[in-house]
């Protein structure tokens, strides 16, 4: 019974679309809100040393005037290999910005039918 629960739990999960408004709601690294995957599981590398690890979208910038800053701390100075890392995330962060005034929403997009 327990397995068949997990099941229906990932199956309803994976339906499930989150849009971000202003972010507060929506968790940076662990939220499928960007790429169909969470961000701790795209940047695993980055997530370890991420100072920010159970921030909202929200914390992670700010507002300047209409734009989008993001603002990402870290425990310790990047190594090399990390810094290419950050600027792949950084690429995807471009694509996605907190919109000011909206708020975070759910989405289903699975059908409605068994």
């Amino acid at each position: 019974m327990q397995n068949q629960q997990q099941q229906a739990s990932k199956v309803f999960q994976q339906n499930l679309q989150l849009v971000v408004g202003d972010g507060s709601k929506v968790r940076f690294w662990e939220d499928h809100w960007t790429q169909g995957m969470a961000l701790m599981k795209l940047f695993p590398d980055l997530y370890k040393v991420s100072s920010q690890k159970f921030a909202t979208i929200s914390d992670m910038g700010w507002f300047e005037g209409l734009l989008w800053k993001w603002t990402l701390a870290w425990k310790r100075g990047l190594a090399q290999s990390e810094l290419q890392k950050l600027e792949n995330l950084m690429t995807v962060l471009s694509q996605h910005c907190p919109q000011q005034s909206q708020e975070d929403t759910v989405l289903w997009q699975g059908n409605s039918g068994y």
